[in-house]
């Protein structure tokens, strides 16, 4: 075992992990990127370049390993392989998103990138004052990151602040509501407050894999039952402020109609919850994995099959080669 910097412990298991997590993203890249620029609504011009969304849909890619790379060197050694799962799950929906047709130059990835850098700042405990400026210049560039990272974000410095009790997190809080409502305006003023809306899934099949994708829910709920389960009263808070810090994301994509979007945000939001909660070694978190563990070991004959399910849906009917599964399984 290595100790590296910020108190990070990666084994050797960790970093053959982290180097065929890398092989799954090249497997992503390949099978999503169609090399086509749409257009995106965005408050500059340069961020619509092409050269520009190549250069920052990298920088996601680079971030978003360091986000994993953080939560797998911080997690305890006794749950390394529920977070080599969890991030392998992560992975389904975060690699191939920002590649697809449709999704690729969106301002999202701008969002999702600093929202991934304020999120390892929270976890590492190193520069904290940081996320606010991170949530300002989210805001400015992406207006609706306020609804999706900007809660992300503010609901994990609450919790810290209710965990540790330290006023700190509640000011670093405050300036980045405060931050992201500046940005958010500034937006407005500019007339570039607009929302990036690709109805790429009809209603109707939305609902469909809703129901499909439903045992995932019930995945959810034993989870997430018994983080409330002898706790203090500020701690029900803080993980009720977290739980709900998901709904208004989905619901804004769901009422506009891209259900894509909804997808994605509802698993993103709630399994980047369960990393960063286990990367800060949160009971609960723990305790709440073992316990679904334990029930999908029990029902679920391969467990594989948990990953690889949702993987199938992102590969044959969100991200690409629709008409495999809607015309000829679906139909119109």
């Amino acid at each position: 075992m290595s100790r590296g910097c910020f108190g990070l412990r990666m084994e050797k298991n960790d970093r053959m992990f982290l180097v065929m997590l890398a092989f799954f993203a090249i497997l992503c890249m390949s099978r999503f990127y169609d090399h086509a620029l749409y257009f995106h609504p965005a408050s500059f011009p340069v961020l619509q370049s092409y050269s520009m969304v190549v250069l920052v849909t990298t920088a996601y890619y680079v971030v978003l390993f360091m986000f994993y790379a953080v939560c797998v060197g911080k997690v305890l050694g006794v749950n390394k392989k529920l977070m080599y799962y969890l991030v392998v799950f992560c992975s389904v929906f975060t690699f191939p998103m920002f590649l697809q047709a449709n999704y690729f130059g969106t301002m999202d990835v701008y969002a999702c990138f600093f929202t991934l850098m304020g999120v390892c700042l929270v976890i590492l405990e190193r520069g904290e004052w940081i996320v606010s400026l991170l949530g300002f210049v989210s805001a400015c560039i992406c207006p609706m990151f306020v609804f999706s990272g900007g809660c992300l974000l503010i609901v994990f410095l609450f919790y810290k602040g209710c965990k540790k009790e330290k006023k700190k997190y509640g000011c670093i809080g405050l300036l980045l509501g405060v931050a992201e409502a500046m940005g958010f305006l500034i937006s407005y003023f500019r007339g570039s407050l607009s929302m990036d809306v690709q109805v790429t899934v009809s209603l109707r099949n939305f609902v469909l894999m809703v129901i499909l994708m439903s045992p995932y829910l019930l995945m959810a709920v034993t989870c997430f039952k018994c983080f409330f389960r002898d706790v203090p009263r500020k701690m029900k808070i803080a993980y009720m402020m977290i739980l709900v810090g998901g709904i208004p994301s989905v619901a804004m994509y769901a009422l506009r109609g891209d259900f894509a979007r909804t997808v994605f945000y509802v698993f993103a939001y709630y399994v980047v919850v369960l990393l960063t909660l286990m990367a800060m070694r949160d009971e609960k978190a723990e305790i709440g994995l073992l316990i679904l563990k334990g029930e999908i070991l029990r029902w679920v004959p391969i467990p594989a099959v948990v990953v690889v399910y949702p993987f199938l849906f992102m590969t044959l009917w969100i991200s690409g080669a629709h008409e495999l599964i809607v015309e000829t399984v679906l139909g119109q």
